[in-house]
């Protein structure tokens, strides 16, 4: 056994290796119209996750994505290949494609057959035998219609870091996932809950004396500029209204 694919209902990529084995999600079609293209060239296994209406579509399964090393994979077939190789697949015949690793031009990938939709170009692996390094791949075919695609690989056995969260949501059953997500809601709440009665109390303690008195000193203070301004009852003189 190589992977485990499965799929669900989101958008973002999930993936994880457990041991020897691939754990991959794919999002869902019904949704986000998302479909996987997988293959084997000499006994590596590669895959490409695809929207509905990309074109043309790009395959690299020569090198290995190095997202996806897992210990059984046969690195040394990579190591000892003299060709890039690419699946590419469009409504269209392709018209160019070109093949570039770490920013070095190979030659333009050729078709190997007009019945098969692989490609390849040579290479020297030993050029790139240490480390991460990146591959970039772009198809146009006879249409116009041109695609894209980069990814990085190793021939070392070097692999690409997965997300901590990727890895604890793939590695536990959705409803374990769920209990864990619900008791962290719970606690989250529980705190605030306990906290909120504390700090108002440390509040009372501490700052409410100072307000009270600072409240009381405004009232004074306002209680002698009214006393001020009052007019005694014999400074006021009534006059005579002419009738």
């Amino acid at each position: 056994d190589l992977a485990y694919l499965c799929g669900h209902l989101h958008r973002k990529e999930l993936r994880t290796r457990e041991g020897s084995l691939l754990h991959l999600q794919l999002a869902d079609f019904k949704l986000h119209k998302m479909f996987r293209i997988g293959a084997m060239d000499h006994d590596v296994f590669s895959f490409v996750d695809v929207e509905l209406g990309e074109t043309p579509i790009i395959l690299i399964t020569n090198p290995v994505d190095s997202r996806f090393l897992t210990k059984r994979l046969p690195l040394e077939n990579i190591r000892r290949s003299t060709y890039v190789r690419m699946f590419i697949l469009s409504a269209h015949p392709i018209d160019h494609v070109s093949v570039v690793v770490d920013e070095e031009v190979l030659d333009d990938a050729v078709q190997v057959d007009e019945s098969t939709p692989l490609f390849v170009t040579a290479w020297n692996p030993d050029r790139w035998s240490s480390g991460m390094h990146t591959i970039q791949v772009t198809a146009e075919d006879v249409k116009g219609s041109i695609n894209t695609i980069q990814r990085t690989f190793s021939l070392d056995g070097s692999a690409s870091h997965t997300p901590f969260f990727q890895q604890t949501t793939l590695k536990r059953d959705a409803e374990l996932t769920v209990i864990l997500g619900f008791s962290l809601l719970f606690a989250y709440i529980t705190l605030i809950l306990v906290l909120l009665p504390f700090l108002f109390d440390e509040w009372k303690r501490k700052r409410y004396p100072l307000w009270k008195e600072e409240v009381i000193q405004r009232l004074e203070e306002d209680d002698e500029s009214l006393v001020a301004v009052t007019p005694s009852p014999g400074s006021i003189q009534a006059e005579r209204v002419p009738s």
